[in-house]
C-alpha cells in the first residue's frame, strides 16, 4: 500500500509539472499529459512481469498504434470497416509480441502501448484526414492523400531544384477536332466581310 500511495504521490506532482510548464510553453498538454499519467500508472503499479518487461511491452505497444495509423493513412478507406481492419491488425500484431516473446511480454501492457496512441493522436489523425480529403476533392490532386496514383494524362510535377517548390506540369490543349480530321469550313457571313 505504501508503495502505491508514494507511486502515486509522484504521478501527480509530475503530471501538473506537465501541465504547468505545457502552459507556460504555450502547448496544449493537458489532455495528453493526463492520458499519460494515467497509463504511466497502469504500468508501474501492476505487479505483474518485471519492470522492464512492462516498458518493453508499452513501447512495442505504442509502435503497433503507430502502425496502425500508417496503415490507415496508406491503404485502407477512412471508414468504419477500414478502422476495424486497422484495429485487428494492431492487436493481432500485439498477440504475436507476447507470442514471439513467449508472454514474458504482457500483453496488457502493449494494450496499454496502444491505447495511449490512441487516446493522444485520434482527434489529430481525424482532424487531419478531414482536411487531407477536403484537400483531394478541392484540388483532384490524389497524391495529397499520401498515396501516388497514376492517372492516365496526368504528369506528375517535377522540383525545380533544392528548396523551390514544385513545378506545375504543363496542361495539355484538348483539340477542337481529331487529327487527321478535315477542316469544317465555315460559311461566309457579312461581318467577316
Amino acid at each position: 500500500m505504501k508503495q502505491n500511495v508514494v507511486g502515486g504521490a509522484v504521478l501527480a506532482v509530475v503530471a501538473a509539472l506537465v501541465v504547468a510548464l505545457g502552459q507556460v510553453l504555450g502547448l496544449d498538454l493537458q489532455h495528453v499529459a493526463l492520458v499519460g499519467a494515467a497509463l504511466g500508472a497502469v504500468i508501474g503499479l501492476v505487479p505483474d512481469r518485471t519492470p522492464l518487461a512492462r516498458v518493453i511491452g508499452l513501447l512495442a505497444g505504442v509502435l503497433a498504434g503507430w502502425l496502425g495509423y500508417a496503415l490507415r493513412a496508406a491503404l485502407l478507406p477512412d471508414s468504419a470497416s477500414g478502422r476495424a481492419v486497422a484495429a485487428l491488425l494492431v492487436v493481432v500484431v500485439c498477440l504475436a509480441v507476447c507470442v514471439a516473446t513467449g508472454t514474458r511480454v504482457p500483453l496488457w501492457s502493449l494494450l496499454v502501448g496502444v491505447a495511449a496512441v490512441v487516446a493522444a493522436y485520434e482527434e489529430t489523425y481525424t482532424r487531419l484526414a478531414v482536411h487531407v480529403r477536403a484537400r483531394v476533392a478541392h484540388r483532384g490532386d490524389h497524391r495529397a492523400a499520401g498515396r501516388r496514383v497514376r492517372v492516365p494524362g496526368h504528369r506528375l510535377p517535377r522540383a525545380a531544384g533544392r528548396g523551390q517548390p514544385l513545378a506545375r506540369a504543363p496542361r495539355r490543349r484538348r483539340l477542337a477536332r481529331p487529327v487527321g480530321a478535315p477542316r469544317r469550313r465555315r460559311p461566309l457571313t457579312e461581318k467577316a466581310l
